[in-house]
């Protein structure tokens, strides 16, 4: 409550990409301002990737979905692809702002398809998107701490959003050509019956 209470107080001293994930944080604490929110809309087309994408969320969160289905359809139009691969580059320098947010295109990419999968799920370029950041994928993680918060963070959504759209999947055991069972799994079953 006092952080949300101090990022109220200090929306208007913030810069315009600071302030869209602000008031994402405020949304996602259940204390978010869709007033201050919408105030953004206007200036949204000034904002990178990634804090587009905080606006999206924050914007779905407080239930203007419209406005949240045009900045991801924005997004759309920014995406860089390679081979099949989709990702939003950020600034290798971006100055103050990079300092203080750890701006990274692995970050962005991850935050944009957590904004994708949450909502237009099943977005044509999502598999594109978890594609590129599978890619990343290094050792101990996608690099810092903080991109492999959002990366685990985004494939986690991207994961259960694909599996409530699962179907149930007929199976068939054979042994030496003789069939020892059949059925179908649904997406809660964790083994054969």
């Amino acid at each position: 409550n006092l952080g949300v209470a101090w990022l109220r107080q200090n929306l208007t001293i913030m810069d315009l990409r600071t302030r869209a994930f602000a008031l994402y944080s405020m949304a996602l604490a259940e204390q978010g301002d869709l007033a201050a929110t919408q105030a953004l809309l206007p200036d949204s087309d000034q904002l990178d990737p990634f804090s587009q994408a905080a606006l999206a969320l924050a914007l779905h969160k407080l239930g203007a979905n419209n406005d949240a289905q045009a900045i991801v359809e924005r997004l759309a139009t920014l995406a860089q692809t390679d081979d099949n691969k989709v990702f939003w580059p950020s600034a290798l320098e971006d100055g103050y702002y990079a300092h203080k947010v750890m701006a990274s295109t692995t970050r962005t990419t991850a935050f944009v398809l957590s904004a994708f999968v949450q909502i237009t799920p099943g977005h044509a370029l999502e598999p594109g998107i978890v594609r590129w950041l599978m890619r990343q994928r290094r050792l101990s993680g996608w690099g810092s701490t903080n991109e492999t918060a959002f990366t685990i963070l985004a494939l986690t959504d991207h994961l259960q959003a694909a599996q409530a759209q699962t179907t149930p999947t007929s199976y068939r055991v054979l042994l030496n050509d003789l069939e020892i069972a059949q059925g179908a799994l649904d997406r809660d079953q964790t083994q054969l019956r």
